[in-house]
């Protein structure tokens, strides 16, 4: 489990370096969310130990979503968390798993999170 960020990241990356098919930024990008979306803001993630602002930005974007998702989402070994519970446990993990400026604005636009929640719930 805790391999799979560099995994796809140098899948990213390979792809980066061989094809010409896209703009070689997107690939980046792709790699860059990719290999650090496990980091966590207090540097006890995966796979690097990074924390805070050395996390690249997408990664630190994409981590308050992708914990949304899992909280949210009903998963084969869990059930779904309610809108209202995961976005507690949103802010109870910022400033030690998430970046506190992003939960902040995920959190201010919780009514446009819970538009798109609802559109495929």
């Amino acid at each position: 489990m805790k391999k799979h960020p560099k995994i796809g990241a140098d899948v990213f990356k390979n792809l980066r370096l061989a094809l010409n098919a896209f703009d070689s930024t997107l690939y980046q990008v792709a790699e860059d969310i990719t290999r650090y979306h496990h980091e966590r803001w207090d540097g006890l993630g995966y796979p690097y130990g990074l924390r805070g602002f050395e996390i690249p930005l997408v990664a630190r974007l994409i981590a308050v979503a992708d914990v949304f998702d899992a909280l949210s989402s009903k998963r084969s070994y869990k059930p779904a968390f309610s809108f209202e519970e995961s976005l507690q446990i949103i802010k109870n993990a910022s400033e030690s798993q998430l970046d506190p400026f992003i939960v902040e604005v995920f959190i201010e636009e919780s009514t446009q999170v819970l538009a798109i929640y609802n559109a495929f719930n």
